[in-house]
């Protein structure tokens, strides 16, 4: 189911989770270099490919493995241009 998420946001609105891109394009995080909250898709290209993939909870195992997966295929990602934002 996540990793149909994932897709379903890296094509946007068409894939019908307009809901969930819509909720991340309004959520904010704080940037810990400079301690100021920004919007969590801050600096993405609007017409640009990007995954975002949501972590169920930091520091929780499966969130660790997730990273270590997308880590993997980072060059793959970046081949295809597609950028990665977890």
């Amino acid at each position: 189911m996540l990793c149909r998420l994932a897709a379903a946001l890296l094509v946007g609105h068409a894939s019908g989770y307009s809901g969930a891109l819509a909720s991340l394009r309004s959520a904010r995080a704080i940037d810990l270099s400079t301690n100021r909250e920004l919007p969590l898709l801050d600096g993405l290209d609007a017409k640009a490919r990007t995954l975002v993939y949501v972590l169920p909870q930091a520091g929780e195992f499966d969130s660790c493995e997730a990273c270590e997966l997308l880590s993997a295929v980072r060059d793959d990602l970046e081949a295809a241009d597609i950028s990665l934002r977890v």
